[in-house]
This record gives C-alpha cells, sequence and structure tokens, in this order.
C-alpha cells in the first residue's frame, strides 16, 4: 500500500501560512515569523505552551544580541508571544463566522504581523551607542530594508579602535595615580626622616651640655682652694667660720 503524500498546503496553519523551524538571522523577527516558529515548535514538535514560547523568545533574544540592540527582560517578551498566540486562537475559533467584523478582525491581525516582534527596551534609541545600530532599529521598525551582515569589518574595526583608546587611556590613569601616590610617600618619608634627625641632634646637644660642665666653673672652683691656706683652715675649724664665708667677705 502506497505511502500518502504530505504536500506543503498540509502542514499550513489557517492565515500564518507554513510554520518555520528556525528563525532568519538577517534581520530582527517579524511577528509572523515568531509566531510560526512558536507553532512550529508548539504544533509539531509537541511541546507545551510556555516552552514553545521561552524557546522562540530565545532564539529571537540572539538575533537583538547580535545587532546589538538592548532588549526588555524574557519575563516580559515571553507573555507578549503567548498574548499573540492567544488573539490567533481567537480568531481561529471565529473563522466561519462570516460577519464584517470577524473579516475587520482577521485583516488586522494580518496586516500587524508585518510588524517586526518588538522586544526593544524602551530607552533602545538612547542606550545605543553606534549611529548604524540606531538607523537599523529604526528601518527595522518601518521599511525594513537593511539586512544584518555576518561580520561589518568596518564597524568592527571602529570597535576595536575604540576599545584599544579606551585601554590606553585607562592605563595612563592608573600610572599617573600610582606616580601621584608614590610622591606622596616620598614626600612623608623625607619629613619623618628629617624631624627624626633633628631630634636626635637635639638630644645629644643636650646631652653634652649636661655631661660636659663649662671650663669656667671648674676654674673657679680651683681658685677658691687655692686661696685658704692649711692654717687659716685649722683656725676656721675652731672659730666654726666655713671656708665660703671667709671668700665672700
Amino acid at each position: 500500500m502506497a505511502k500518502s503524500r504530505v504536500t506543503r498546503s498540509d502542514t499550513d496553519f489557517w492565515l500564518i501560512g507554513q510554520p518555520i523551524s528556525s528563525l532568519p538571522t538577517t534581520q530582527l523577527p517579524t511577528m509572523l515569523q515568531a509566531i510560526n516558529f512558536f507553532v512550529y515548535l508548539y504544533r509539531i514538535e509537541n511541546k507545551t505552551i510556555r516552552d514553545s514560547s521561552t524557546a522562540t523568545i530565545k532564539e529571537i533574544e540572539k538575533i537583538w544580541l547580535a545587532a546589538r540592540i538592548p532588549f526588555i527582560p524574557s519575563r516580559n517578551s515571553i507573555p507578549k508571544l503567548e498574548k499573540l498566540f492567544t488573539q490567533y486562537n481567537n480568531l481561529l475559533r471565529s473563522r466561519h463566522r462570516q460577519s464584517d467584523k470577524s473579516r475587520q478582525n482577521e485583516q488586522q491581525f494580518l496586516e500587524n504581523l508585518q510588524f517586526l516582534f518588538d522586544i526593544a527596551s524602551i530607552d533602545a534609541l538612547e542606550k545605543i551607542q553606534i549611529d548604524q545600530d540606531r538607523e537599523f532599529l529604526k528601518d527595522q521598525r518601518g521599511d525594513r530594508k537593511m539586512y544584518l551582515g555576518s561580520v561589518d569589518k568596518t564597524l568592527a574595526k571602529k570597535e576595536k579602535k575604540i576599545a584599544i583608546k579606551s585601554q590606553t587611556k585607562q592605563k595612563q590613569c592608573t600610572k599617573e595615580e600610582f606616580r601621584r601616590q608614590a610622591s606622596e610617600e616620598t614626600v612623608t618619608l623625607e619629613s619623618s626622616t628629617s624631624s627624626t634627625s633633628n631630634s636626635e641632634e637635639e638630644k645629644e646637644t643636650f646631652e653634652v651640655s649636661i655631661s660636659k660642665p663649662s671650663s669656667s666653673g671648674i676654674k673657679r672652683k680651683r681658685n677658691t682652694a687655692d686661696l685658704i691656706s692649711p692654717a687659716l683652715a685649722a683656725t676656721l675649724d675652731r672659730t666654726k667660720i666655713s671656708n665660703s664665708a671667709v671668700v665672700l667677705q
């Protein structure tokens, strides 16, 4: 018995078309690409809604990271994708309704799917430092004519030059700070040494002054002793008169 062939139309999903097993990396994914990848994981790979949305956001973030564009945390972008899938399911349930309102909702949903699945942070345009990256985000939100190159050599060279310049400046600042600290330490050491030296000199001078009495004092002492003869000394002893009293008179 021959196996039945599965055609592309058999795997098409209403409104969104064919699921995709991977996301294109040359542009930021649109809402259509995001939901198609999500549906592939959910319906083809049989993952849960949360696992499918988490894996989808993880792949989308890789592309945004390569584009150097700041994006919101996954705890915010995952519910955003699941909300998109909920909108799709609501339309899917009411697809058999023939009201004008239903047709308008379907048309509006299809138009929105062509826009960027935008997970940029609120201040992304202010945070982006390179003009080319800023222009790329603006383009992806609009006409989507720009593409991510595998390697932008000119931009990479520019970024490398900026990084080298920043590193050189940092090294110079470090050297200047080291020299300043070394200079302050030298001045402090010289001041301490000078103060210690002066104190030692003063101490030595003081000790010399105490240990060496003046020569004039020694001379006066010697002269006083020579003025009193042995006979006079005996007389002074008998009369109870001191030697100093005789000298002072």
